[in-house]
Order: structure tokens, then sequence, then C-alpha cells
């Protein structure tokens, strides 16, 4: 790029700077600039002063806007700006200008470690003023030099900030008046807030957290506020913060905490609970601890952190414990529930130096996942099942770089072993002899591998495509591979060779020439292949109650393997899998949603199929799979009766969604023969999905006598779902479960039809009066559709005057007030029970938020959806 023209006001001795476009004069020293440097812009103005020492700007700095008026004054020291000057203009400028009320003509701030620590704006005059402009209060002499002013000018405030939402370390805020009312502590990622204003919730002990951080001039700052004295602030800091600390706060003399516990707010102890336990607010817990003052934290602690009773008056929310040694802690535990005796949740194991070195999370009921931390940096993750049987380990260095995978199988033994940095991998037999041995890459198989059969030549295979991984089975898997490799193409999958894979897409990216080759696997009829399979194939088919659009053409031919499978444990899997994404995770509801929509094809190919579905705004990849089971419905019918309870169930829940003659034939089948109470429910559940015929009426009716209760309810649910007349047996089955506390029965008796539903209004009553929080709500909405079926008029009908109040009586209803105002207000009732008890008196309901009521809410009691099944009158 060519020199410009220097203009007139530019010096001769002024050198061009190309990547900044300004001309610049100053000494230098050893090739470096040392001294005053000046700058002029590209047309000649001069737009800076700098001092420099051997290149970095240090000293005096400032800058001039393009009339000649001063822009900025600055200190910089070794590069940092310590102290800032900004003076605005009205002249265009291409200086630093920001936008703000014109009264402000100068900003102030000043630097701490490259962050700004102060902020000041001035008028012309030097006039202390407001962001918004407005003369700003004096600022009270009690307070620190360096205080500013809260952008709304309603506080005081010391500490650093970048301007970007960031901060950094102690902040203090005082209201205008000069009283100390909130402090909070920042670091990367964290920040904990004491405070004295309702405005703030405290979160945390800022000054453990200051410890933590190595800030010993924060530290003495929140000593002198009372941080010290926060209540349990000993205990807390033996928890969180160094146990220096905590034995500095044991031995300090009493004193006024930062912010004083009200007692008003304190919560009571519960009996439950020793009298040696301290509320903590800064953690919501009650601790219960022994401080030595030479050692800090000795023995066992115990942490509640608790959420109330259940109804019998059990103490409900979460134990954690901690055992301490020399100040240290050495073990903890953190239970489900408030006794060591729940279920635990996670365990930590620690060094002498308080180090974790080892983390065990546990998955109910009897998995669990564990890291352990070497000194050298390296860790191991390991995953089992109790008691201590482990089934994968997985070795990574410092860099956090896979080193080893192994996998062991039942009997802890040592069956597979991958070095991904040597990338090879060996497979053990029972008897720690490899079997097989290959190329690895990550925890995946790859290349070449060598099958070492005893007393054999070995066999070679090509496992790319495969999606193998570190598995105990790999050695199982091998040999099953290799006679895949040597055997033609089963006739019921040589369609799936020519499909153009790539076209259809799934959720997580599978590759598609992957696809052809599991599904070969799967169809080796062996537990392990099956396993292997779909463990590949499953996410990307099905996922959170979904389908994909590849699941369209690969459950076609899953149903196709399944007809010709014959070992019990792969056809268990392979059923339940298929059985899982026909029913969305066995919801009825959603099932008989997919089978309605499938009913509504234009002809049995698989476009038409998946046009029905697509219409009904549904996935259309479910269509070929429902036309798959009507294909293999013949094998559907055989299973249904095998002995093997995990395949006969599956299958009788592809009966159920199997849109055939003769798969309703087959539920009525089992439902009257022999067979075991789990089949008897699942044929009177599931027969539910099929249109009603005089087979399944008359099945179904005598289900209803049958001495089994569970099979009575299925089949009393099953004859409401059909809309099946003469209910009235049907009827009293379902509140007898409702009484029972049963959920379900509850939300199925929303389906009587409008014709029936004042018949039965005396039963529902009575069902509603014995209801508790697990099926009141079901049985609610069945009452309030009954009384409420026309809506509310002014004056309450008798029906509605009787449900109501049965409503008003149960406490059970009002114990949980957020579900129960869900429930009123789907009929345009007062949703708080005051405003029920107005209505009743012919009052108008005040629906004004109650002073200090507390909100209280569940999930899961309204039972599973029964829409589908709703006649269009209802729907």
């Amino acid at each position: 790029m060519a020199t410009p023209a220097r203009p007139k006001t530019v010096p001769t001795g002024a050198e061009y700077l190309t990547e900044t476009n300004q001309w610049a004069e100053g000494p230098r020293v050893g090739g470096k600039r040392h001294g005053r440097w000046r700058f002029w812009r590209k047309a000649g103005s001069l737009q800076e002063e700098s001092d420099y020492q051997q290149d970095v700007e240090h000293g005096r700095s400032v800058r001039y806007h393009p009339d000649g008026s001063i822009s900025a004054e600055q200190r910089v020291e070794q590069g940092r700006a310590v102290e800032l000057m900004l003076h605005l203009t009205d002249k265009p400028t291409d200086e630093l200008n920001p936008e703000l009320p014109p009264v402000i003509r100068r900003i102030h701030m000043r630097y701490e470690d490259g962050w700004q620590s102060f902020i000041q704006f001035l008028g012309e005059a030097g006039q202390p003023l407001t962001l918004a402009g407005k003369p700003a209060p004096a600022r009270p002499a009690s307070l620190p030099e360096d205080t500013y002013l809260t952008d709304e000018a309603d506080a005081w405030k010391t500490g650093l900030f970048d301007g970007q939402g960031g901060f950094k370390g102690l902040h203090r805020h005082w209201t205008l008046q000069g009283e100390p009312v909130v402090v909070r502590y920042h670091s990367e990622k964290r920040m904990t807030v004491g405070s004295r204003s309702p405005d703030f919730q405290p979160d945390g002990n800022p000054l453990i957290h200051a410890a933590t951080e190595g800030d010993t001039a924060a530290v003495e700052a929140l000593l002198s506020l009372g941080f010290g004295h926060e209540p349990g602030a000993a205990l807390h800091a033996a928890l969180e913060g160094p146990p220096e600390l905590a034995k500095r706060l044991l031995a300090l003399p009493p004193g006024e905490p930062f912010h004083p516990l009200d007692e008003d707010t304190r919560p009571e102890r519960p009996k439950q609970l020793p009298t040696e336990a301290v509320w903590v607010p800064a953690r919501k817990q009650w601790i219960a601890g022994r401080m030595d003052r030479e050692q800090g934290p000795v023995g066992t602690w115990k942490l509640w952190k608790l959420t109330g009773e259940d109804a019998d008056g059990e103490l409900e929310g979460s134990l954690q414990v901690v055992e301490f040694q020399g100040g240290r802690p050495r073990w903890q535990c953190d239970y489900w529930g408030p006794d060591e005796g729940g279920e635990k949740e996670e365990e930590a194991w620690f060094d002498e130096t308080g180090r974790r070195v080892r983390r065990r999370r546990y998955d109910q009921p009897e998995g669990f996942s564990e890291v352990e931390s070497l000194p050298s940096g390296e860790s191991i993750a390991r995953w089992g099942k109790l008691p201590e049987r482990i089934w994968q380990e997985e070795r990574s260095n410092a860099q956090d770089e896979l080193v080893s995978v192994r996998c062991f199988d039942d009997e802890g033994r040592l069956r597979t072993e991958l070095l991904p940095a040597e990338g090879r991998g060996r497979a053990f037999d029972e008897h720690g002899t490899v079997v097989a041995e290959g190329g690895a890459d990550g925890e995946e198989l790859s290349g070449r591998w060598t099958l070492h059969p005893a007393g054999a030549k070995g066999t070679e295979l090509d496992v790319d495509g495969l999606a193998l991984v570190a598995t105990a089975d790999v050695g199982t898997l091998l040999p099953l591979i290799a006679q895949l490799q040597a055997s033609p193409v089963p006739p019921f999958l040589k369609k799936a060779m020519g499909v153009k894979w790539e076209d259809f897409d799934s959720y997580f990216g599978l590759d598609p020439e992957q696809v052809p080759n599991l599904l070969r696997i799967i169809a080796l009829d062996h537990p392990a292949a099956v396993q292997h399979g779909l463990d590949a194939l499953s996410n990307d088919l099905y996922h959170q109650g979904t389908v994909s659009e590849l699941a369209g053409p690969v459950l076609p031919f899953l149903c196709a393997i399944a007809a010709n499978l014959q070992n019990e444990a792969a056809l268990g899997r392979l059923l339940s899998f298929l059985a899982e994404v026909g029913t969305r995770d066995y919801d009825l509801d959603a099932a008989n949603t997919l089978k309605k929509a499938f009913r509504q094809r234009k002809g049995n190919k698989p476009a038409q199929a998946a046009k029905a579905l697509e219409k009904a705004d549904l996935e259309p990849a479910h269509g070929p799979f429902l036309l798959a089971l009507v294909d293999t419905v013949e094998a559907w019918v055989r299973l249904a009766g095998h002995a093997n309870p995990k395949v006969s169930e599956a299958a009788m829940y592809l009966l159920g969604l199997t849109d055939d003659a003769r798969a309703a034939s087959a539920l009525c089948t089992r439902l009257t023969g022999p067979a075991s109470s789990e089949l008897h429910q699942d044929a009177a559940r599931l027969l539910s999905l099929h249109p009603a015929t005089d087979a399944s009426r008359a099945a179904l009716e005598r289900a209803l006598g049958s001495e089994d209760a569970h099979v009575r309810g299925e089949a009393a649910m099953s004859w409401l779902r059909l809309h099946l007349p003469k209910n009235d047996r049907a009827v009293a089955v379902l509140v007898e479960q409702v009484k029972e506390g049963h959920t379900e029965p509850a939300v199925v008796l929303t389906l009587l039809p409008s014709s029936e539903r004042a018949r039965h209004l005396g039963s529902l009553l009575q069902a509603l009066s014995e209801a508790d929080p697990s099926s009141v709500f079901g049985v609610a909405r069945a009452a309030l559709a009954v009384a409420f079926a026309e809506g509310g008029d002014d004056e309450l009908s008798s029906a509605q005057r009787e449900v109501l109040q049965t409503l008003v009586g149960n406490e059970s209803f009002w114990g949980l007030n957020v579900n129960a105002a869900e429930v009123l207000d789907e009929v345009g009732l007062p949703t708080r029970r005051t405003g029920v008890e107005a209505l009743l008196r012919g009052e108008e309901a005040d629906e004004a938020d109650g002073d200090g009521e507390i909100f209280t809410a569940a999930s899961g009691l309204d039972g599973p959806s029964v829409d589908s099944f709703r006649e269009e009158e209802d729907a």
C-alpha cells in the first residue's frame, strides 16, 4: 500500500503506520518506542499523545477529537489503564463518545488489574450526575472513596466489573443513606449473596466463597461485616471452606451477624432430628456435627435438607453423612431420603489431604457409575452393578485421553480389552485365553480382526461398518459375525440390501451403510447379537416417544426378523422394543391414537399407511410399521402363547397394536383361556385397542366376574373405553378400585357417556368422598363432568351442589391446591376452597390471592390420558 501524501500539520520526521492509518512520531531506543509519542489521523489532525517504555504504553495519555478538543485523559501502567477521564462532544468525532443525556460532559473511570473499579458521570462544571443526567446524591462520609452509584442511582456500591455484565471479587452495596444492605462475592462461575434487603435473596456465604478463592483482603472485610457470625458459619466453613477458616470462626468472640436470623422465619427443629442439629440458612440445611478447636471438624456429621412431612408425619427430604478425620473429609454419602437406611444417591471417598479420590453415583435399584482420580492425574471410570460387580472400566491419562477400555462378565472375568493409544484390542474366553484380536479406535473395534478358535486355523474378518463397541460379548459376537459374512442373506432381509438408506434421516446421524449389517446381526438369533443390533439402532429409530424417518423402513424388517427368531432371550428383547415403540412407552392412549389414524388409510401399501398417519399430524413412519404388524399377525398369535412371560407379554402388546380381526380374536382367547393373571390383565387391557365385537364383549363380561381384582379392573376400564352398553357392573368395579386409591380407574370414569353420567352420580359421589390424593383428582373430574356437563347457571342445581359439597369436605382434594385449582378451572369454577364455599352460599367468589397461602402441587396424579377413547360428543 502506497504511503499517502503527508499533511502539512504532520512533522516531516513522522512515519506512516499502515496498520492503524496514522502518522506517528517519537523516540525509539533499540528500535522500540520509548518516551513521548504523538499520533495524527491520516487527514492530519492530532489524535493521541502517549508515553511509552520499551514499546509498552506507560504513563500519561491524551486523545483528541477531530476538532482539537480533548477526547480522553488516561493514566496507564505497563499497558493497562489505571484511570480514565472521557470528554464527550456534540460535534462529529471518531473517538469513543457514548450516547448519554446531553447534560453529561465527562465520565470518570478507574481500573484495577484490568477490571473497572469506579465510574462517575460529571456535568460541565464537574458536578456529579446520575446515568440519567439528574443531580447525584451526596456520598455519605462513612463510605469508602471508591464507592460509586449504581446505574439506577438507587444504591452505592464498590466492586470490580467489566461493563459487559461480568463481575469479580467482593461487591458491597449501601443504601443512599449509607446503610449496608447487600454483599456479593463473584468468582468465574459462581456468586454468593449476603442480604439485609427483602429485594435480594441470600444465597450461600460470601466469606466462605472468598476464602476458597484465596482472597485474603475480602476475607478480612467480610469478617469485619459479621459474616463469621452468620448462623452455623463455622459448620458451613468446615464443609465448604478451608479448615483454617472453620477453626478461626470457631474461636471468634461473640458478635453480630451481617443478617440476623429473624425468629419469626427460623424453622422449628423437627422432633425427629437430634437436639444438636443447627439450622444453617446459607445452606438451607439442618446440620449436626462436632468441631474441635485444634483439628476443626471431627467424627460423623449429618446434614438434612427437608421438604416437609408425609401423611404419616415422617420427614421428607434428603440426608448427607460426612466422616471427618483430622479436620478433613474422608467419606461422604448422600441418601435419597432423610434416613441412613434409605437408598444411596451418591458416595465419595477422600485422601488424607481432603482430595476426592473416588466418586460413585447410584442408578437405582442396583446400578452405579464411579470415577477414581489417581495422584498421577489419571482417572478410571467404572460402571457396574451392586454388590461391587464391575462390567466396564475406562482408564484415561492426565490429558483426559482414553488409554484403555476393559469389559468384564458376570463373574468378574476380563472378556474384552481395547487399547486405543496402541490401536489394538483383544477378546478373551472365560479362562483368560485370547480368542480374538484386532484394531481399535476409541471405544470401537475397527479394521481387521483375527479369531483364534481352539484347535482351528485363525479366521479373519472386517468389522468396519458393524458399529461394534467394547462389551463383554465381543468374543461371542465375532464368531457369529464371521458366520454371517460367510452365509447368504436371509430371504426376509433381501429387500433390505437394496434400500437407499442414505435417503432417510435418523436422530443421531447413524451411518446408513451400517443399517443392513445391523439388521443381519439382529437376525442371527442370538441374545448378544440382538442386544448389539438394537443398542446401535434404537436411539436413531425411537427417541423420547417419537420415531425418526429411518424407522419407517427399518421397523417392518424388524417385524420380519422377530417372526423368524427362535431364541427366547433374543425374542424377548426384540419384541419388547417393538412393543415399546408401537405404544410410545406403553401408553395405551397414544397407541389408540396411532391405530385410529391408521384405520383411515386408503389402501394397504406402505405409502398409503404413511399418508394416513401424516394426515393426522402423526409421524408417517408409524404407518409402514403398523402395516407390517398386520402382515406378521400369525407370528404374534403364536408368540402370545410362548412359555417365556417376557416373550408372551410383548407379543400380547403387538396383538393389541395389530389392526386385524385375528389379533382381536387371539386376545379374546387369551383372556378366556388358562393363563397367568398378568396375561389376563394384558388381554383385557389391550382389547380396548380393537373395535368392540360380540366376542370381545363376551370375553370382557366374563372377566368382569373374575375372582382376580386386577383382571376385573382391566376389564371394567376396557368396557368403558369401548363404550359398551349396560355398564353398571363395570362402573361398580371401577368405583371400588378408586376407593382403594387407584388413579387410572378414576380417569376412565370420565369416559361415561353423557346419557349415562347422571345415573352414576351417586356412585361417583361415594367414591369422591373417600378418594385419597392418588385418585381424588381423577374422580373429581368425572363427577364434575356429570354435574357441569352443560356448564353452570346462575343458580346451582341439586346435582351440582352435591358434587361441590363433597369436594369441599374432601381434605385430600385441597391438600394439593394447585392440582385442585386446575381441575376446577376446567369447568369454569372458582379455583380456591373459599371461592367454592362462597358459591355454595350463593355469594360472589373472591379469587384474590390469600395472604401467606402456600401453594402445593404434585405431578403424576392426573393418571394416564384417555382422550383418544372419548366419543365425539365428549372429545
